[in-house]
């Protein structure tokens, strides 16, 4: 139960994320900036190989939410995957300007990093 709101939350918004690329590239990446029809197939290969990825993480974060015994390995891989797309987010966002789209992921992917650290290494957590 620790861990089961966070991680239903994360993986639905990983799910929602990833299918929308994966059903409308095009859309995607005109919301996100990127301009589909600027990106060649290795572009279009690399993001939907990532929505893929990332599909597959947020079925797992909302699987192992309403499982007791994997809620735990469930947050070290969600913190984890956090943590993966913060790094490049704060390397690159300042470089790209002001793509709102981009801070609000690295926002809320930054609470859900700190939720999770606090929830996973808190004292007496050795669940």
């Amino acid at each position: 139960m620790k861990y089961s709101y966070i991680l239903t939350f994360q993986g639905a918004y990983y799910v929602f994320t990833a299918l929308w690329a994966i059903a409308a590239l095009d859309h995607f990446s005109r919301v996100t900036g990127l301009h589909a029809e600027g990106l060649d197939l290795t572009d279009r290969f690399e993001m939907y190989s990532i929505a893929a990825l990332a599909l597959v993480l947020g079925l797992f974060f909302i699987w192992g939410a309403a499982k007791e015994n994997l809620q735990r390995p469930a947050g070290f891989l969600a913190l984890g995957s956090a943590v993966a797309v913060i790094v490049p987010e704060l390397i690159y966002l300042p470089q790209i300007g002001n793509p709102i789209l981009f801070w609000l992921d690295f926002a809320e992917e930054s609470v859900v990093a700190l939720l999770l650290v606090y929830l996973l290494f808190k004292s007496g957590s050795g669940d």
